[in-house]
């Protein structure tokens, strides 16, 4: 996946020193091109983009990614932060 990174527009500039802020939204964008390939791999282009699409609606909508019950299953009792996404939606 070329999603071009903090780090990547950073050395264009010629500044290679990134701020935390920087280095932090790199390790993201990278862990979301590992994540699209790895979907990419196991169910095809069409999915991994639905995925991704439902993801962006979510937070545009500031949706929850849990369901209460879901949140409860994990032990905590509550819906602080845990984001398990078990829909299955086809686009």
């Amino acid at each position: 996946m070329a999603v071009e990174t903090e780090q990547s527009a950073a050395a264009k500039r010629g500044t290679a020193k990134l701020t935390d802020e920087e280095r932090s939204k790199d390790a993201f964008f990278s862990k979301i091109a590992v994540l699209s390939e790895a979907m990419i791999n196991a169910h095809g282009r069409e999915f991994a983009m639905g995925a991704l699409v439902l993801a962006a609606r979510f937070i545009a909508e500031n949706k929850a990614f849990t369901k209460p019950e879901e949140a409860a299953a994990c032990g905590c009792g509550s819906d602080h932060g845990h984001h398990h996404h078990h829909h299955h939606h086809k686009t």
